[in-house]
């Protein structure tokens, strides 16, 4: 099984022709350029891969229009293929107040946690993509077809990602929302030759990661101290450094990188200090 999930291609939102909380959200259609996104990647999918696809779709008009062009871009028949709408595949609904006001309270209670007003949390959109996952799964079961498409949102498919390969919250944190119409597979480990996150057989690849150069620095640097990348993960994540008072990661994000290359190349090479 190999899944291809696809954000929809740039809208009028994107670029400001439309304000989206004074328009109705599901109603914003492509752009122009989105439109020929979503051409350029049905190309670059290919028609063989759609064929033998399950295809699914978030029920928002940027995403059914994403979609359509994709498939035009192959020079499938629309016939020869059928489409599942979910939506539970939908955007994140970030509620009616200005989402800049709230910065200040999404710092305090976590990016992932907070519940926008009059909306969702990231961890809502992981409830309801985890409950389509199960979904999936069970319908992939019964359909012979090797190969899964869905086209949906950049929340949605960070959500559908960790969930799919049972990552922490702190490294779907670390995950950047993919560009519109960008291509994040999901496949067998072995089939991918260098996977941003994996876990067991899977693997996956096409996400963008924050302070990437940083954390495969350090990752190289570990790597040889543990036992398998697993393990050498759950330190990064979260093992608190006892002279420090942070992990890693926290200090990654902190800035302090130059502080914790140090503290690696001083530490004896058959254990963590």
């Amino acid at each position: 099984m190999i899944i291809k999930l696809i954000r929809h291609g740039e809208s009028d939102a994107n670029i400001g022709k439309v304000d989206p909380s004074k328009f109705k959200d599901s109603a914003i259609p492509l752009s122009k350029n989105g439109i020929q996104q979503a051409i350029n990647t049905g190309d670059s999918i290919g028609k063989d891969f759609i064929k033998n696809a399950s295809i699914y779709c978030s029920p928002y008009i940027r995403t059914r229009q994403t979609l359509q062009y994709i498939i035009e871009g192959t020079d499938i028949n629309k016939k020869d293929i059928t489409v599942y709408e979910d939506p539970r595949l939908r955007e994140i609904d970030i509620g009616y107040d200005a989402p800049e006001e709230q910065l200040p309270l999404r710092k305090t209670h976590g990016w992932f946690y907070y519940r926008f007003k009059g909306g969702e949390s990231p961890a809502d959109c992981f409830d309801r993509t985890s409950a389509y996952l199960e979904s999936m799964m069970r319908e992939s079961e019964r359909n012979p077809k090797d190969n899964i498409l869905i086209v949906a949102h950049g929340m949605t498919i960070r959500c559908f990602v960790t969930r799919f390969l049972h990552l922490t919250v702190e490294q779907f944190e670390e995950m950047e929302n993919p560009n519109n119409c960008e291509i994040i597979t999901i496949d067998l480990k072995k089939h991918i030759n260098s996977p941003v996150f994996s876990n067991g057989r899977w693997g996956m690849e096409g996400i963008r990661i924050r302070n990437a150069f940083e954390r495969t620095t350090i990752m190289e640097k570990i790597l040889p101290l543990c036992k398998n990348r697993k393990e050498a993960e759950q330190w990064y994540y979260t093992e608190v450094i006892p002279s420090i008072g942070y992990t890693a990661n926290e200090m990654i994000k902190l800035g302090r990188y130059e502080s914790l290359l140090s503290y690696l190349e001083r530490i004896e090479a058959d254990g963590f200090a």
